[in-house]
């Protein structure tokens, strides 16, 4: 399904189950949910191969007769991904260092645990800030800061939960390629959202505890996005990639009034034979 060896896949069905993730980091047949508690799963997304990956039967990944988008990333000699395993001690100010090392524009931790679990992610936050992939505020004390060769989290048990082992992947920040931005939400319809190329993927999530991450994918058609979350993918969100940004609708979980809107965006390099890209398929 791909012409590269993935690091990185991402994965939500056009149904009610939750959107999971496999990095090269996971060993075996092991993925994890992207929203929520969960420990590592198997038959979900079960490996990763010279051309593309493969899933199981799970119904999150495999569904009968569901239409499944996905987005594969790979690391390459331009460097500008990086996934990784660190495990939990519970201290303050504990620095991750990624390999290769840079300083990541979108940083994103999930650990492999039943409680205090839920993905979190920081792009351009100020402050201690971080977002939650699940239906919560921004927080404190969890991904505190980017530094040159990867990032630092706090003690927050959603980051840095002792004796647990904690999945990452980083994005280096690439003009053209990769940017992290925010708005104010207003509620209007048509809201058109500049980011300076066309995306070909895209996740945003609001400062509040109204909805989960919302993800966009290249291959979707029409109106269409899909949150995180064990729900349907839905209309009115993200509403388009266009030529120089996106567009949202009125969907509190994309536009809520007053709210600060937090995206990443990614579009498919062109100057590497590993690249990520986006399609999608039916089972």
């Amino acid at each position: 399904v791909a012409d590269f060896q993935p690091d990185l896949v991402i994965i939500k069905c056009n149904t009610t189950q939750l959107a999971v993730f496999k990095t090269s980091s996971m060993a075996g047949d092991s993925a994890l949910l992207l929203n929520t508690t969960g420990t590592l799963l198997t038959d979900v997304i079960q490996s990763f191969a010279s051309t593309g990956f493969q899933v199981g039967t799970s119904a999150r990944s495999n569904a009968s007769g569901v239409t499944c988008y996905y987005a594969a990333f790979a690391t390459d000699a331009n460097n500008d991904l990086s996934v990784g395993v660190y495990a939990g001690d519970g201290l303050d100010n504990k620095n991750i260092t990624i390999s290769p090392a840079f300083t990541p524009i979108m940083a994103a931790v999930k650990e492999d645990s039943s409680t205090s679990a839920i993905g979190r992610w920081r792009g351009d936050h100020t402050g201690d800030l971080t977002s939650s992939f699940g239906g919560i505020a921004e927080a404190a004390n969890i991904i505190q800061q980017y530094n040159a060769d990867g990032f630092q989290v706090g003690t927050h048990t959603d980051i840095n939960q002792s004796a647990v082992d904690h999945y990452y992947f980083a994005f280096k920040s690439i003009t053209n390629y990769t940017l992290a931005g925010n708005f104010s939400g207003d509620g209007l319809d048509d809201k058109v959202i500049t980011v300076g190329f066309q995306p070909d993927f895209l996740f945003i999530k609001g400062n509040s505890a109204t909805a989960s991450l919302v993800l966009r994918f290249a291959s979707m058609a029409g109106d269409l996005s899909c949150s995180v979350a064990a729900v349907a993918c839905t209309t009115n969100q993200l509403q388009s990639l266009d030529a120089n940004g996106f567009t949202v609708g009125t969907a509190t979980n994309v536009n809520e009034n007053t709210v600060t809107m937090r995206w990443f965006a990614v579009k498919t390099p062109v100057y590497t034979t590993r690249r990520p890209v986006q399609v999608m398929f039916l089972d």
